[in-house]
C-alpha cells in the first residue's frame, strides 16, 4: 500500500512539473504588454501536485526593460577584408544593394574611396600588421576575405601568414562567422 502511494505521487510530479499555459489563453488576451500576441504560452508554468491549480512562476523572467529585445534584432555588422580589391569592391556593392551594414577594410582607404563609394564605414586593416586586425574587427559579426597576393614575391607573406593574422584577429575580437574567398593569381608560362 505505502507503494502504491509514492508510485501515484512521482506521477504527479512528473506529469505536472513542465505545463504549459493553453491556447484560450490567447484568446481572452489577444495582445499583451509584450507587443506580441500570445506571450504568456512562452511562460513556463506548473501545475500544483494537491489541487491541480497553475502555480505562476517565482519571478518573470520578462520585464518592461527586455521589452524590444523580444521583437528586436540587431543586423549584423559585415566586415570584408580587401575592399579595394576586384572581388571586394564587388562583394561591397553586392552587400549595400542588399541592405547590410558593412564596414569595407582596407590598407589604403583612399585608393579604396576612389573605386567604390565613400558611404561605408572605413577601416584600416593590414594583414601584415596584426595590431590593425584587431581594431578594425571590433564589433564585427561576420568578416569576409578577399584579399590575394599580386605577385611571387609576396605570396607567402599575403596568402600564408596574412591568412593566419586576420583568422586569429577574428578570434579575438568575437567574430562569428568567416568567409573565407582564397584568391591565386594565375600565372602564364
Amino acid at each position: 500500500m505505502k507503494f502504491r502511494g509514492s508510485y501515484t505521487l512521482v506521477t504527479l510530479l512528473l506529469f505536472s512539473h513542465s505545463v504549459y499555459s493553453h491556447d484560450s489563453e490567447c484568446e481572452v488576451s489577444k495582445d499583451t504588454e509584450y507587443n506580441r500576441p500570445c506571450i504568456e504560452r512562452l511562460i513556463p508554468r506548473t501545475l500544483h501536485v494537491t489541487d491541480r491549480t497553475m502555480l505562476e512562476p517565482q519571478a518573470s523572467i520578462f520585464s518592461k526593460d527586455t521589452e524590444g529585445a523580444l521583437v528586436e534584432t540587431k543586423p549584423p555588422l559585415v566586415a570584408v577584408l580587401g575592399a579595394s580589391g576586384r572581388t571586394g569592391v564587388y562583394v561591397l556593392k553586392e552587400l549595400k544593394s542588399r541592405g547590410g551594414n558593412v564596414r569595407a577594410l582596407s590598407r589604403n582607404i583612399e585608393k579604396a574611396k576612389e573605386k567604390v563609394s565613400s558611404d561605408f564605414e572605413w577601416a584600416y586593416a593590414d594583414v601584415t600588421k596584426p595590431e590593425t586586425l584587431n581594431v578594425a574587427l571590433q564589433g564585427v559579426d561576420i568578416l569576409i576575405s578577399t584579399i590575394g597576393s599580386t605577385g611571387e614575391d609576396n605570396s607567402e607573406l599575403i596568402d600564408y601568414q596574412g591568412s593566419i593574422n586576420f583568422v586569429d584577429a577574428a578570434k579575438e575580437s568575437g567574430v562569428q562567422h568567416i568567409i573565407y574567398m582564397p584568391l591565386y593569381r594565375g600565372w602564364r608560362s
